[in-house]
């Protein structure tokens, strides 16, 4: 299964993907060089895709991290698509 992902919903994509295990913070993700000032809602696409993005509050943090559960494919297989 190929859906195309462009734009700033890839730039998040990309990131969660490099990120492999590791959380990354909202503010990252709505940062200018990701997915911009509506990289949560980018979030929130990639979900409707099929991806599995976990959500958490870290500790010590003011702001909720993601991390993609479950890519279609492995990270880099997923990488090399896109």
């Amino acid at each position: 299964m190929s859906i195309e992902v462009t734009g700033r919903k890839r730039e998040v994509l990309i990131r969660l993907l490099e990120a492999g295990e590791d959380w990354v913070g909202g503010p990252e993700l709505a940062s200018v060089s990701c997915g911009g000032s509506e990289g949560l809602r980018r979030l929130r696409e990639l979900r409707q895709l099929g991806h599995a993005i976990e959500k958490k509050r870290l500790k010590g943090h003011n702001y909720f991290s993601y991390r993609l559960v479950a890519p279609f494919l492995n990270a880099q297989e997923e990488l090399e698509l896109l």
